[in-house]
């Protein structure tokens, strides 16, 4: 590992050729070093998070050729829960010990050593089985691993920036939306409160897809994972499309996905920022509110979809205000990807601006 000042954002390109320059002696030597010694430098080198060392397993980790596929633990979940949580596997919750038992159910015949991805900044290999091992940490029933394995190889691809997401300062995640049968299949939650508390699947899948950001994508708070602040949002982010209630075709049926098959797709994204209108009288009033919004500084979002029951939408479809939309990646589940370009937002405006009466148009 090299280590460069941080941020650049403000440096001139001299002071960055100069950083760039000092680090390619340290970068030459790791290639052609000495493997022993270059291994006991690094080791020395480990970074701290928050002042706590991680224990190592084994001299190693997870991903490492090394490491082993199993460890013997405690009798107790609570001591299991104890020697997880000192090594950084967990996200600061009791987990549920992933036994080899669990873990076979879970994968349901599967091949626990197949390679479904690899995950960024680490470059972890997702093998199936390690998937299943976090997929029952996080307390996932086995017929949510198919959505966890889709939503993994979504946010793996290359086009996604992983490695972005996953290192930035930013306090963002990765938010993962899944529509078509399964949603009824599992029982997930895409109506009232769901994006909070309450139900199994959206929590348990959700919070699957951080521990294994985390354990094989290597992004522990503080080590890899720089954000600042950090969000709630990087517990679980996971959630239901309503179609039921949608005046609109699926999403997935707008990215030309089979309407009749189960999709997950991923985004890039802070937590929910709400958008809240009392007085817009038609749409271009309250889309004025909605661009107000997407245009906070500093801000990933994207837009949810509101009831077109009422007539301020009326002549409009989702296009001409499903801006804002951020890094978005499908999959079919459970083997296909799909990837959707970022959209652009809205314009900035003044929100003042709606306040003031349009002036009347030339004769």
């Amino acid at each position: 590992m090299v280590v460069v000042p941080h941020p650049l954002a403000k440096r001139s390109s001299d002071e960055c050729a100069e950083f760039a320059a000092g680090a390619l002696p340290e970068v030459a030597d790791a290639l052609s070093g000495d493997a022993e010694a270059l291994e006991v430098r690094y080791r020395e080198k480990t970074i701290v998070a928050g002042g706590k060392r991680y224990h190592p397993l084994a001299g190693s980790d997870f991903n490492a050729p090394d490491a082993p596929d199993r460890i013997r633990a405690p009798n107790s979940t609570e001591a299991i829960n104890r020697v997880f949580l000192s090594r950084g596997w967990t996200d600061g919750l009791p987990v549920l010990p992933p036994t080899p038992e669990r873990c076979e159910e879970m994968l349901a015949g599967r091949d626990p050593d197949e390679v479904a991805a690899i995950v960024e900044p680490r470059l972890g290999r997702a093998t199936l089985g390690k998937i299943a091992a976090n997929a029952v940490m996080a307390g996932c029933e086995p017929s949510h691993f198919p959505v966890v394995l889709a939503a993994v190889r979504a946010m793996c691809a290359p086009e996604f920036n992983l490695k972005a997401i996953q290192s930035t300062t930013h306090p963002c995640t990765v938010a993962c939306l899944v529509g078509g049968p399964i949603v009824r299949e599992i029982d997930m939650n895409g109506a009232y409160n769901a994006l909070g508390q309450g139900n199994r699947a959206n929590a348990a899948i959700g919070r699957a897809l951080r521990l294994i950001l985390v354990n094989i994508g290597g992004a522990s708070p503080g080590v890899l994972d720089r954000s600042t602040m950090g969000s709630p949002a990087k517990y679980a982010f996971c959630f239901a499309e309503n179609t039921e209630a949608s005046p609109w075709p699926s999403y997935h049926e707008e990215l030309g996905l089979d309407p009749a098959a189960s999709h997950v797709t991923v985004f890039g994204v802070e937590g929910p920022h709400n958008v809240n209108d009392h007085y817009g009288r038609d749409a271009e009033e309250i889309l004025l509110t909605v661009a107000g919004t997407l245009a906070s500084p500093g801000a990933n979002k994207f837009l949810s979809r509101r009831s077109a029951g009422g007539g301020a939408w009326a002549g409009t479809c989702r296009g001409d205000r499903g801006g804002g939309l951020h890094q978005g990646q499908g999959a079919r589940i459970p083997e296909r990807t799909r990837h959707r370009p970022p959209r652009r937002g809205f314009r900035s405006h003044d929100r003042r601006a709606r306040r003031t009466p349009a002036a009347p148009p030339a004769r």
